[in-house]
């Protein structure tokens, strides 16, 4: 809010335009009534009625019948406007595409497929939206158990620390190996430079229950022109 004005920062008009691309399939700079459908419900988990979408139409203007960049951003700015009193709405989409409070992806990795063929055309079409769960969890947890190297957290027998480093991003995973008492661990990774995590705080505690892993932190570089370092701390609490 600005002298009691919704307006939207350069950083989250940014956001917005991400995300606007995120939903151009096509990628021919518009939102057809499908894509925009598809972000309703990866945001929402409803679809767009066709009185929602006649109300987009009557509303801002649009390109051959699809929803232009500007178009998109005039959309979110309407909602803010309806939202003006309860402003923290606004961050439900954001945080269900991934997004921190630092407008920092840090909870999605999108990714474009790209298909081919000798004969005929080929079109891909989005008929299905689902969460992946508990077992896409373990499934990652899993790959960073097996290619990082393994060190034992300080007064824990048999709860040990996993963190996978590279270039652009830091992972740290807790696994517990006892068949029958649940633990609590302290990950401080304070010491860092340039780096925020996927929690508020650079210092979080972590619940591993028997025979589980879980991840303690997501690290991504604030800046990513500037050199980062991961120092981080284990105890257990």
């Amino acid at each position: 809010m600005k002298d009691g004005k919704v307006a939207f920062t350069k950083d989250y008009k940014n956001v917005l335009s991400d995300i606007f691309d995120l939903f151009d399939l096509n990628g021919d700079g518009l939102l057809s009534r499908e894509e925009f459908n598809l972000f309703n419900l990866r945001t929402s988990g409803q679809e767009v009625a066709d009185a929602e979408w006649e109300a987009v139409e009557a509303n801002i203007d649009l390109k051959d019948g699809e929803i232009t960049r500007e178009g998109f951003l005039q959309l979110n700015f309407m909602e803010a406007e309806e939202n003006r009193d309860n402003l923290e709405e606004l961050w439900i989409p954001l945080e269900t595409l991934g997004f921190n409070r630092s407008l920092v992806m840090d909870e999605l990795s999108p990714f474009l497929v790209e298909a081919f063929t000798e004969k005929g055309n080929v079109s891909l079409k989005v008929t299905k939206l689902s969460t992946t769960g508990r077992n896409f969890s373990h499934i990652f947890n899993q790959q960073i158990i097996q290619s990082a190297e393994e060190h034992r957290i300080r007064g824990g027998k048999e709860v040990f620390l996993h963190a996978q480093v590279t270039d652009y991003q830091a992972c740290l995973v807790v696994e517990n190996k006892s068949m029958t008492r649940a633990t609590s661990v302290v990950i401080d990774c304070r010491d860092s430079h340039n780096v925020i995590s996927n929690h508020n705080s650079l210092i979080t505690t972590v619940e591993v229950p028997p025979k589980s892993s879980v991840v303690a932190h997501h690290l991504l570089p604030v800046k990513d022109s500037h050199s980062w370092t991961v120092v981080c701390q284990d105890s257990i609490k």
